[in-house]
């Protein structure tokens, strides 16, 4: 298997307690990891792991809904 991390990626999302956080939103960044088995891929891009795919669903999934602890996004 192999690590693959997206490090630093960043999202704005209204998430927070605070009725601050709730109104005017925050930057947050987030780290990826995924453990992917790559054994025998070729040098084709279509065979591998799609870095922007991944980051849009993660960012589609942080933004989508707002929660007052992100430790609820799962």
């Amino acid at each position: 298997m192999t690590i693959i991390r997206i490090n630093n990626a960043q999202f704005f999302a209204y998430h927070g307690v605070l009725e601050y956080e709730k109104e005017h939103g925050n930057k947050f960044e987030i780290d990826i990891e995924m453990e992917c088995d790559l054994d025998g891929i070729s040098d084709h891009l279509a065979e591998t792991v799609d870095y922007l795919a991944v980051y849009n669903t993660v960012k589609k999934h942080f933004e989508e809904k707002a929660f007052n602890l992100i430790e609820m996004i799962n």
